[in-house]
């Protein structure tokens, strides 16, 4: 295909129940655009019918390409395995299930068009429901935003949420650099992009959770989550001296 402009990957493992849908939304959302984009689909072993519905939804189009895992190596090194095969000047990705919907990706790529952004990420707004089920899970989401923002030191909001969008030549030598594999993989590459000194764009979008994760598996989840800041925190100790003086020798020039 012709020069790409963005390109937007998409992890994907056992989605069959909602991933036609959710590629006909953002197919849609983007062909709406001036912007010149590929879909790159890549499967980490899937054990349902994932890939071939995929496979039946991209059937005849140039932009999209489907990759496939031989094992299962978790999302984070996912997402970054679609990075590598990317052709665009901007590379994002947003999660398949749209938790954050399609119709935000627009405001993601021209905070970086316009100059304004090298990383614009969802910051997720939510509708606000009386069940025990959304309080628990706003409670440990918050939380955890609150503590990893403040042992982390970046003041950002929302490192979790599952749509961001980048320059590709400024984020590729911090996402080489990442060690997660798993989810713990966005505080780390937000962290990381943060202390290289990105500009960093939240922009807020309503969140609307389409999946049905049971409020018994919040509390080992938000122990992985805590697990992983806590061993992660050295990390962030050896990147804080180098960030602290560029930001002095702005200060004195």
């Amino acid at each position: 295909m012709d020069t790409v402009d963005v390109s937007i990957v998409l992890a994907c493992y056992n989605a069959s129940s909602y991933a036609e849908e959710s590629i006909r939304q953002i197919q849609a959302v983007m062909d709406a655009t001036i912007y010149r984009y590929e879909l790159i689909f890549v499967d980490d072993k899937s054990k349902d019918d994932t890939v071939a519905i995929v496979q039946k939804c991209i059937e005849g189009k140039d932009n999209c390409h489907l990759h496939l895992h031989d094992i299962n190596i978790g999302r984070g090194k996912t997402v970054f395995d679609g990075f590598t095969k990317a052709q665009g000047t901007i590379v994002g990705f947003i999660d398949l299930d749209l938790d954050n919907p399609a119709r935000y990706i627009p405001s993601m790529i021209l905070g970086i068009r316009s100059g304004n952004a090298d990383v614009c990420t969802a910051l997720r707004v939510y509708q606000w429901k009386l069940n025990l089920y959304f309080l628990v899970r706003l409670i440990c989401s918050k939380g955890y935003a609150f503590l990893s923002s403040r042992l982390l030191g970046t003041n950002l909001k929302d490192t979790e949420t599952g749509c961001k969008f980048f320059r590709k030549e400024k984020i590729m030598p911090s996402m080489q650099e990442s060690k997660s594999s798993g989810w713990f993989w966005d505080t780390e590459i937000m962290t990381r992009a943060y202390y290289a000194d990105l500009k960093i764009l939240e922009i807020p979008t309503l969140f609307i959770r389409n999946t049905h994760v049971s409020t018994v598996n919040l509390l080992p989840e938000t122990l992985r989550y805590l697990k992983s800041l806590m061993k992660f925190l050295p990390v962030v100790k050896k990147l804080r001296p180098a960030w602290l003086h560029r930001r002095e020798k702005s200060v004195i020039y």
